[in-house]
């Protein structure tokens, strides 16, 4: 599982960490930030390629001016031709 490689860090590049600062919806069309970042913990980088990790959408959730968290959307790395 993913949650025994990768430890949530203050500077992480997805969630929270991601969006603290600037509370701006952030978009990562390159998934290999993605791996590169998962290459932190050892082993991470092998279970997020396996995955399949596409496109990451990370969007600030806030409330009365307060980040209370993020969404993080995850697409695949196989994209579809329309009508295909």
């Amino acid at each position: 599982m993913l949650v025994d490689y990768w430890t949530p860090m203050a500077d992480d590049l997805i969630g929270v960490p991601a969006v603290e600062g600037r509370r701006s919806t952030i978009a990562l069309s390159d998934p290999r930030a993605i791996v590169s970042e998962a290459e932190r913990a050892s082993g991470a980088s092998r279970v997020v390629e396996w995955l399949g990790v596409g496109p990451v959408l990370i969007v600030p959730l806030v409330a009365e001016d307060r980040l209370s968290g993020a969404s993080t959307f995850v697409g695949s790395q196989v994209w579809h031709a329309a009508g295909g």
